[in-house]
């Protein structure tokens, strides 16, 4: 008797979690589908990719070029440890294991706090080609979005365990998020996010002093090690002169707007005689046009007037906050109407613009770039997968944009109004119908959600390609929304049925 006991304890014990096995299935696939889109896409390789990669080479050299850069560690680590100047394909592979780790560890804790969740969203994650389109770049995209998936996961993780976290795990779970967050240096301030939350997850100072011990360590290492790479303890590069393009695009400068602004306009006034503020840059941010504008015209201005680029920056800075508080109101209505535009991005256009191989292949200096050129496909082609995916597939995960229909009937379709209302009974619904661990679920996603599209309509402008990021993070409300109105209709259909008996 002791020993069948003992026996199906044993067997108790080998049996796989469900939800881990669901995870695991998730994970899979995903890799298989990637699999496929660098089999028929090759590899995207941008603009950009060339600065990633060739800090990748030199990361290490002290005083290299990494030092003197606005760019922070943790992509250029991940190249240089791949080795991507030498084979840009292992850097892919590693974007794709890490992002099929964190497409399982979602569903693994989606499962637990309710199972229909966890299958839908392990469909729609599987069929996100976004998601794959990017993890194949040679971009900060890919990894972008996959460790802040785990973050996701680990914070509603640590809900569901409130009770019983360790101030290991959670030492560990603050150096992670750090590293996260400092992936693109725009998320940083999720940490002052963080902070007060755990203190509310746990109503404990001590585990929180314990997470904000792992924030300090990560942040401490990278801090010590540009300090040793350049001579300056920080954690990144100034890069305030992004700034300079919302601060245009939007219609903002004025010299009336404070001293800083006057200074900016008497630099910029002598290389530009008559230059024309409100109409010199296209009204989305980006493009050819504005970038050779911002860095090839207003950076070298004031380089020519004596400024270095922290100094050059700090103005750029200083302008922008000017304008916003001289017209705090236009600004915010600005900051609304382009965060709408970014929720509502067409998804297949982003497929375009990753997949077709004459958009990707901006390389020439490495032996491998010819990888690129021989792609097989192009999305540009007939394939029957894109046209199902651009007709179905994305509009599945974007099950939000349902409410526009309706809405379009008395408002104007291209308006971003009928996006705003339908997105506020998104998320009202959402709120409303989820309990417990469900609804801390929804309400981190819409945190990562508003928090990315706030931080780049503020910091630099909408451009396409950031919209890619947001795909996960959609897929949880998209679920959500889709079980939770599956639980209305069958218990209605129960009602019903109940009432004919």
């Amino acid at each position: 008797m002791a020993e069948n006991l003992d026996r199906g304890n044993l067997n108790a014990r080998m049996r796989v979690n469900p939800g881990a096995k669901l995870a695991i299935i998730v994970a899979a696939l995903f890799l298989i589908r990637n699999a496929v889109l660098v089999w028929a896409f090759s590899f995207g390789y941008y603009r950009d990719s060339n600065l990633y990669v060739s800090l990748g080479s030199s990361l290490f050299q002290k005083g290299g070029p990494f030092s003197t850069g606005v760019v922070s560690f943790p992509y250029p680590f991940f190249n240089a440890l791949t080795g991507s100047a030498s084979d840009p394909l292992r850097l892919v592979w590693l974007q794709i294991v890490i992002g099929a780790v964190a497409a399982g560890a979602l569903v693994y804790v989606l499962y637990r706090a309710n199972r229909a969740l966890a299958y839908v969203a392990g469909i729609l994650l599987v069929s996100d080609l976004v998601w794959g389109a990017i993890s194949r770049n040679v971009m900060t995209e890919g990894l972008f979005v996959s460790f802040n998936t785990i973050s996701l996961a680990l914070v509603v993780s640590h809900y569901q365990r409130r009770q019983k976290i360790s101030n290991w795990e959670i030492l560990f779970a603050g150096i992670f998020y750090g590293w996260a967050f400092i992936f693109r240096p725009s998320s940083l301030f999720l940490t002052l996010v963080f902070i007060p939350l755990y203190l509310w997850m746990t109503r404990s100072w001590i585990k929180t002093a314990w997470l904000t011990g792992g924030f300090i360590l990560i942040y401490a290492a990278l801090g010590l090690f540009n300090l040793w790479s350049g001579g300056q303890f920080r954690l990144m590069g100034q890069s305030g002169y992004y700034t300079g393009s919302p601060l245009f695009v939007y219609r903002l400068f004025s010299p009336d707007n404070g001293p800083s602004s006057r200074q900016l306009d008497q630099y910029l006034s002598e290389c530009l005689p008559g230059v024309d503020y409100a109409n010199m840059m296209e009204p989305t941010a980006g493009g050819a046009k504005n970038n050779d504008i911002l860095y090839g015209q207003f950076i070298p201005c004031l380089r020519n007037n004596g400024l270095d680029l922290n100094q050059s920056s700090q103005l750029m800075t200083s302008s922008y906050q000017e304008a916003i508080l001289h017209r705090p109101v236009y600004y915010a209505g600005v900051i609304f109407r382009e965060g709408i535009t970014f929720l509502k991005y067409n998804a297949p256009y982003i497929l375009r613009f990753y997949l077709k191989p004459e958009l990707n292949n901006q390389c020439e200096d490495y032996h491998w770039c010819d990888q690129i050129r021989q792609s097989r496909y192009s999305w540009g082609n007939d394939i029957p997968l894109a046209r199902f995916y651009e007709k179905a597939a994305t509009k599945l995960y974007q099950i939000y944009l349902v409410p526009i229909v309706p809405l379009s009937w008395v408002l104007p379709y291209d308006d971003y109004l009928p996006f705003a209302v339908a997105w506020i009974l998104l998320m009202i619904f959402l709120l409303v119908t989820t309990r417990a661990d469900e609804r801390f679920l929804v309400l981190i996603a819409l945190l990562f959600i508003h928090y990315i599209v706030l931080s780049v309509v503020a910091g630099y402008g909408f451009l396409e390609r950031y919209g890619s990021v947001l795909t996960p993070f959609y897929i949880v409300l998209s679920a959500t929304a889709l079980v939770k109105l599956g639980e209305y209709v069958w218990i209605l259909a129960k009602r019903l049925m109940q009432g004919r008996t």
